[in-house]
């Protein structure tokens, strides 16, 4: 009954801060979203540099939210709305599963007011996709895997959920290619949990029995990874008749030569921690309210879990370090170095284990009475400044697309039949039109003459 408070409040604050349509990529997954529901090709341009081809799980279950709510705000983000909430719940039952019921309902509570993800749970974009779809496929791993090594029964159980977190991880890469490094966390811990599953020999060398229990959970992951992905690519080569048309597109796209792509090695440490080059620490301003102090508070209760022999609490830590080291020292190149494009909103794949460590953390303070009162204040302070931060970033991006609805509202007042733009005030314009085509025509600025 305590996660429905918790649900209320990640909604009303969401709902609070509701963005909408934004000045980003979600300009394009909103127009693709609506060529798919009047025109039904997933994919309408075949250029292999426009990585937006290949973002299927993105904008695809927009058409359905289209047809349900219409082409307007909430039409467009009701499903990264509903995996956000959904998102709450699977962490309560994955921090309840592996570390206990206060662990659970510490980190949902932790996740609900989570500021990068209150900014992104209204805006169409694959990050807060695949921080949900993530934790869900590692729901289905890591509960099916305590599972097996608890159970006395000599065989492999919970095998429907080893095939769902591999069908999960497939759509995960069809809303986003940088989704790869849940694959790189995936294995390393399978060969973390391998001596987890030798009380299913019962301790005895039977290493054929072992090999045939620990490794055939993967196959059933790979199995159902390759069932999605396999769907996918069928679909690029009917329609582009090009092999690996995804790879390729992404790659291509995140490799040309382009100053756009932020690649300076301070970026997230600078919002984590907030420091400066030489190791300076300066308070947050209005750009780095991404994260609040959950980064910084991350650091005690790691310490403080390890300290209190937390059981399981590696897994969530292994989790949290992989996928952090992954985006800031990562490269888009197995041949040459290149490091990847940073983004605050990137980390979002590293959202579901660092509620869990920190859950975990402050939830090991619970069995005393100075613990409670640790705990209060660390869920208040970090709740409380996060309110604080989701909204003052929400005022910000409103100020940001506030004059297209003001623009909009003029040209219908005055009946414009011409308007020259530039291609994002383009796109934003054409989605208050609803993609109908008839208000006026959109002419690019540069043709002003």
């Amino acid at each position: 009954m305590l996660l429905i408070p918790i649900l209320l409040l990640g909604l009303a604050l969401r709902l609070w801060n509701f963005q909408g349509l934004h000045l980003s990529d979600d300009l394009d997954y909103a127009l693709r979203a609506w060529r798919l529901l009047h025109h039904g090709d997933l994919i309408y341009d075949y250029d292999e540099g426009d990585e937006g081809n290949v973002r299927i799980g993105t904008f695809a279950p927009v058409a359905l939210t289209y047809r349900l709510f219409g082409i307007n705000h909430f039409g467009l983000v009701a499903y990264p709305l509903a995996v956000s909430l959904l998102s709450i719940v699977i962490v309560y039952r994955l921090g309840r599963n592996l570390f206990g019921v206060a662990a659970g309902l510490t980190a949902a509570t932790l996740l609900a007011c989570y500021p990068l993800d209150v900014a992104l749970a209204s805006c169409l974009l694959p990050d807060v996709l695949l921080s949900g779809f993530s934790c869900l496929a590692f729901f289905m791993l890591l509960t099916a895997d305590c599972g097996n090594e608890q159970s006395d029964a000599p065989r492999l159980s919970a095998k429907w959920r080893y095939l769902v977190c591999g069908i999960v991880l497939g759509w995960c890469t069809l809303v986003n290619m940088s989704s790869f490094v849940l694959f790189l966390f995936a294995a390393i811990y399978f060969f973390w949990s391998l001596p987890g599953m030798l009380r299913k020999t019962d301790g005895s060398l039977e290493w054929r029995r072992l090999g045939r229990i620990a490794i055939s959970r993967y196959v059933l992951v790979v199995l159902g990874f390759i069932l999605v992905a396999g769907l996918e690519e069928a679909l690029y080569f009917r329609k582009t008749g090009k092999f690996f048309f995804k790879y390729r597109a992404t790659y291509e796209h995140f490799n040309a030569p382009s100053d756009v792509f932020c690649k300076d090695p301070w970026y997230y440490p600078g919002l984590m921690f907030f420091v400066r080059p030489g190791y300076t620490f300066h308070p947050p301003t209005v750009d780095e309210y991404s994260y609040g102090y959950y980064f910084l508070a991350a650091v005690p209760a790691i310490v403080f879990a390890w300290m209190a022999r937390v059981r399981r609490f590696h897994i969530a830590l292994l989790w949290l370090l992989v996928i952090v080291c992954y985006l800031q020292w990562g490269s888009t190149s197995f041949t040459e170095y290149k490091p990847l494009h940073r983004l605050d909103r990137h980390m979002a794949l590293a959202t579901p284990p660092l509620v869990l460590v920190l859950g975990t953390g402050l939830s090991a303070f619970w069995p005393r009475w100075t613990g409670k009162v640790i705990w209060c204040i660390g869920v208040a302070g970090l709740c409380g400044s996060s309110v604080f931060f989701a909204h003052h970033r929400h005022v910000s991006w409103q100020a940001l697309v506030a004059p297209q609805q003001v623009l909009h509202d003029l040209c219908n007042q005055h009946r414009v039949q011409c308007l020259y733009a530039t291609p994002l005030t383009i796109l934003y314009q054409k989605f208050l039109d609803r993609y109908d085509g008839r208000p006026r025509d959109y002419i690019p600025i540069e043709l002003a003459k």
